[in-house]
């Protein structure tokens, strides 16, 4: 077996010769205490390969630090392990038992990562998993899920809030993050967004149960590497695990090809300068024999023709860069740099030239979002240049390096130092380059975004080649269709949405330029249910406008489509009745109408009367009609003045009249009163100019007009009075339709939950009885065990040895199991007791127990951020209709919270007054304004915004306290401060719907 062994370590060690590492066996013995070979200093670029016995004396040695974080630590059994692992300065550990070209080959593909990894080919089993950090508030779910991925090989940490979890990731290397998002004390977004302000790179998978697209969006946009909803499946999470430690190898492996893109070009610059400095060397060495080379001018010219030629290629070589370089010589004063440096810190290169290193940094401290951090990362990659090559280290870990600048440009940039040596090995400087890596982090947050945005959508989404079969499909497609995705990847979407139906919709695809189809079909799922779909697609092109993929979005609106086919049956019925009542109103006008031509008519019959009056009131003629009641003899006017024959207001009126008619030349109309036959007349008199000093009054008798407008006015009023009738009627249909289809969805809800809840009760309560069972026999049983003991055993063996604990142990485990099982008998009996199955009609019960029940079933709404304090009064039993009752606490409860943006409280408070039980719930919410507060309870009100309320929950529930429960409810309000509603509900409900 030791030639095997030796054939083995042979053979491995060829391997690392051929690809330029450094091999020591465990037959190379250590002397003095440290490693005792020529070849250690070279460790310092290239990974050291030990056997496990080289370990021991390595320990002692402790050699340079990038030595150690460098070496490859080789075992041979898997039992070796757990003695090795505390060996954590050594970069990888590798199991023995496999074939040196495999191990070389594992050894590339790791040799970039800062952790141990233990590879094994002796079994399935993961020796070294990815180290989990669990964050939750839910002990149950924590304790759960710790114990599956426990089970499955993987070490785990957990905790119950943000801030422990950030203290745990400070003090424990662990490489993925399982956080819950929302918890009371710090969400998992705050505690994503505090670890990467703290450096902390470690991929973060956020956890929930009430996802959404913007919470997917916000978690992406924060640095979150994936976004689960709950309940979880431990395979689910495993996968997604796996991908998430494989996205990591993946951007590490890019860093990595772009350190050594950086490196590439930094050996040429070091090869440019070599040739610079040597070509210098030159010029000194022939200036010294100038005399001697007198007859080699042209050599000479020559010579320095390529030596200038070598500078300026050297110069556009640092300006084809996209990075900023600067070179300083040995004192720190800049020698050379290229033009992106005005790129990216505003300074023109020549203004730097031979400027202290220091005061170049001075002067571009504003360019810096945070200029200590700038200067003590240079300073620390300044000292760590010093002790080894930068460029051998791992991309990941230089890009820890990065800062930001926020002008002249905003960007993010790693500054590289690098050691410049000519080919003797002497010290000639130093080049900074800063790489410019903004583009590069915004492309990865960008596919990151993008491809959460595909995984969350409530639509389905499915991707076809130009072939039109499919390549993918988002989770929403198994969960509208049925299918799984694997069952779909390489078919047509003929699968599901039918034969003929993507005939017809492929026939408007093309090979090239856009397209957009939008259309509604009706489809059949995998187990046969038939649902209406919105369909839209439109193509991927590429620079040439030809297809390469064509997206397919489809949305469910069953729901949508049936709602409108109720809608339209309730608005047909609407409008016949809205035509009945026009045709009523239409008849009443034209009664209306003909009753005004009939007065009308009768005005114009009546004859006038004509007086001419001077300035002074004088009348000078009268002309009345014949036959009239109201002629009196000419001789009895003419020459008299309105003094003489009418009332001293009314003559004072008419000179009024008079003065104005001849001052403005327009004509002037009066009305006023006059007894005539024990009756009192309208008249209405008309002055016109009809001289210098004189003018004509044609007086009419209004009384029969008066009369006819008083007529028709009192038509008019009894008119509208009918329309407001019968429009307050069709308002109040209307509204009782409304409130009647609100009733009907709502009892439909309630029927719902209830048959839920009854289904819950019946599927937690028959296990809960069998954990009881059991319980009580394993009691009984342990007991029994107990007193047997007792009596054969010796007491202490019994009191003080490993017994006692087992027994201390077994108590401990019966309390939880006895907590646990009630905890859930409480749960069934409140989720019954609020949807009231056995309690649908009127009788007794206590208000504050239907209080408390629906606390519990929105408990989950208000956990985050709002205080519940209850105020409870000493309140009897009442009678009541329990169901609907809490119908309204639960609406009552739940505006209260939409009130509360952020943190807030809600006041319950309760009391017995004037044979009345009184309940009000108070918030210190937004507040309504005064405004709002007289329509708060009609109907289709709302101040939620189109599609977040339907304006009828309140509606319902003074409906149900108000004609259910002969009750009262108020509301009082201050914009600003909160809202208070208070439920005022008989104590003897049961008598008062008796006596009705």
């Amino acid at each position: 077996m030791g030639d095997i062994q030796r054939l083995e370590e042979v053979a491995f060690g060829e391997h690392l010769k051929k690809a330029g590492l450094i091999g020591i066996t465990r037959r190379q013995r250590l002397e003095g205490g440290a490693l005792h070979d020529s070849r250690l200093d070279e460790g310092v670029h290239q990974p050291l390969i030990l056997k496990l016995r080289g370990i021991f004396q390595l320990e002692h040695s402790r050699p340079n630090p990038c030595i150690y974080r460098r070496i490859v630590i080789i075992v041979r059994y898997v039992g070796e392990l757990e003695w090795v692992e505390k060996t954590s300065g050594a970069l990888l550990l590798f199991c023995a038992n496999i074939s040196p070209g495999l191990a070389l080959n594992l050894f590339f593909e790791l040799r970039s990562r800062k952790n141990s990894c233990i590879i094994s080919k002796t079994g399935g089993k993961r020796v070294n998993p990815p180290r989990i950090l669990y964050i939750e508030d839910d002990q149950a779910q924590r304790r759960e899920l710790t114990e599956q991925l426990t089970a499955r090989g993987y070490p785990v940490l957990s905790c119950s809030n943000g801030p422990e979890g950030l203290k745990l990731l400070q003090n424990h290397p662990v490489e993925v993050v399982l956080c819950d998002l929302h918890m009371p004390d710090m969400s998992g977004l705050e505690v994503l967004e505090q670890a990467r302000q703290q450096q902390i790179e470690v991929p973060f998978i956020i956890l929930t149960a009430h996802g959404s697209i913007p919470y997917a969006v916000e978690a992406i946009r924060k640095g979150a590497h994936d976004f689960m909803l709950k309940p979880l499946q431990v395979e689910a999470l495993e996968a997604t695990i796996e991908r998430v430690m494989r996205e990591k190898a993946q951007e590490e492996a890019r860093a990595r090809q772009l350190h050594l893109a950086n490196q590439a070009l930094a050996e040429k610059a070091r090869e440019l300068q070599q040739k610079t400095y040597s070509l210098a060397q030159a010029n000194v060495d022939m200036l010294a024999v100038q005399e001697k080379l007198e007859a080699q001018n042209a050599r000479l010219e020559q010579v320095l023709q390529e030596l200038s030629q070598s500078r300026n290629q050297l110069q556009a070589i640092l300006d084809s860069s996209s990075s900023a370089i600067i070179m300083v010589n040995p004192e720190e004063v800049i020698t050379a740099t290229n033009s992106r440096v005005e790129d990216f810190f505003g300074t023109p290169p020549e203004d730097i030239l031979r400027l202290p290193l220091e005061t170049f940094i001075e002067r571009i401290r504003d360019c810096f979002v945070d200029v200590k951090d700038f200067q003590e990362k240079t300073r620390f990659l300044k000292s760590l240049c010093e002790e080894c090559d930068l460029s051998r280290f791992p991309l990941e870990e230089i890009y820890t390096y990065a800062v930001r600048l926020r002008q002249p440009v905003a960007r993010t940039v790693i500054p590289l130092p690098a050691r410049v040596r000519d080919k003797d090995g002497t010290p000639l400087g130093r080049i900074w380059v800063f790489h410019d890596i903004t583009e590069r982090e915004q492309a990865e947050e960008h596919l990151r975004l993008f491809r959460k945005i595909f995984l969350t959508s409530v639509d389905a989404i499915v991707i076809l080649n130009p072939q039109n079969t499919i390549v993918d499909v988002n989770p929403a497609v198994e969960q509208l269709y049925g299918y799984p995705r694997q069952e779909l990847l390489g078919k047509t979407p003929a699968v599901f949405l039918g034969e003929k139906a993507f005939r017809e919709m492929s026939r408007s695809f093309t090979r090239k330029g856009n397209y957009t189809i939008r259309q509604e079909l009706t489809t059949r799922t995998r187990d046969g249910r038939e649902i209406t779909v919105e369909v839209s697609a439109f193509p991927i092109l590429n620079d040439e406008e030809e297809v390469i993929y064509r997206i397919g979005v489809a949305r469910d609106i069953t729901a949508r489509k049936q709602a409108e086919v109720a809608l339209r049956r309730a608005h047909d019925e609407l409008e016949q009745r809205v035509a009945e009542r026009t045709a009523e109103l239409q008849a009443a006008y034209a009664s209306l109408q003909q009753s005004e031509a009939r007065h009308l008519a009768l005005l114009n019959a009546i004859p006038d009367l004509m007086f001419r009056l001077r300035r002074d009131g004088t009348y000078i003629d009268y002309q009345a009609p014949e036959g009239s009641d109201l002629t009196i003899p000419r001789e009895e006017v003419v020459g008299k003045t309105v003094h003489d024959l009418l009332p001293p207001e009314l003559a004072r009126q008419t000179l009024v009249t008079l003065e104005r008619a001849l001052r403005t030349g327009k004509i002037q109309v009066m009305e006023y009163q006059l007894p005539h036959h024990d009756h009192v007349h309208h008249f209405e008199a008309r002055v016109v100019v009809s001289g210098a000093d004189e003018v004509i009054a044609i007086v009419r008798d209004i009384t029969e007009r008066k009369e006819a407008e008083a007529a028709l006015r009192r038509a008019h009023e009894e008119l509208e009075q009918r329309v407001a009738e019968r429009t307050a009627e069709l308002a109040r249909a209307n509204r009782e339709l409304r409130e009647t289809q609100a009733q009907l969805v709502q009892s439909e809800k309630m029927a719902s939950l209830g048959l839920l809840v009854a289904g819950i009760a019946h599927e937690i309560n028959t296990p809960v009885g069998a954990i009881k069972s059991t319980y009580d026999t394993l009691v009984r049983g342990v007991e029994k065990v107990r007193r047997v003991l007792e009596k054969e055993a010796p007491p202490e063996l019994i009191r003080k040895g490993a017994l006692a604990r087992t027994f201390e142990i077994m108590e401990k485990s019966f309390r939880v199991l006895a907590s646990a099982t009630d905890r859930v008998t409480i749960l069934v009996r409140r989720l019954r007791s609020f949807a009231r199955l056995d309690e649908a009609e009127l009788k007794q019960v206590d208000i504050h127990e239907g209080l408390e029940d629906t606390l519990m079933l929105i408990h989950h709404e208000i956990k985050q951020g709002i205080e519940v304090v209850r105020e409870y009064g000493e309140v009897p039993p009442i009678s009541c209709y329990p169901g609907r009752l809490n119908q309204v606490f639960l609406n009552l409860l739940i505006n209260a919270r939409q009130a509360i943006e952020g943190e807030g409280r809600i006041v319950i408070r309760t009391w017995h007054a004037g044979g009345k039980v009184h309940v009000s719930i108070a918030d210190n919410g937004r507040g309504i304004p005064e405004a709002h507060l007289s329509r708060i309870f009609d109907p289709g009100f709302t101040t939620k915004g189109v599609g977040v309320g339907s304006g009828l929950g309140l509606s319902i529930c003074y409906r149900i306290i108000k004609e259910d429960h002969r009750g009262e409810i108020t509301v009082e309000s201050e914009v600003g401060r909160g809202t208070t509603f208070t439920v005022s509900i008989p104590d003897n409900l049961d008598g008062v719907l008796n006596h009705s």
